[in-house]
């Protein structure tokens, strides 16, 4: 799985994305949370991450979003 985050550190606006179990993170920055969000957003919407979680310019944790796939046909007789 790949997560995303957007968040604030030092008065700029991160989108940072991590596959699980790997130490490395592939981030980027923005001036305005609204950038950070609809970038990280499409990628969310594009399947390039599986999952983004926000947080608020406070600090504390907003929402999370997650792109759920179907697996059609699976129950067929």
């Amino acid at each position: 799985m790949i997560h995303g985050e957007v968040y604030k550190k030092n008065s700029v606006w991160w989108y940072t994305k991590q596959t699980e179990g790997s130490a490395l993170r592939l981030s980027s920055k923005f001036k305005t949370k609204a950038k950070a969000f609809a970038v990280a957003q499409e990628e969310l919407n594009e399947g390039r991450i599986d999952n983004l979680h926000t947080w608020k310019g406070n600090g504390s944790y907003e929402s999370c979003m997650a792109i759920c796939k179907s697996k059609e046909n699976h129950n067929e007789i």
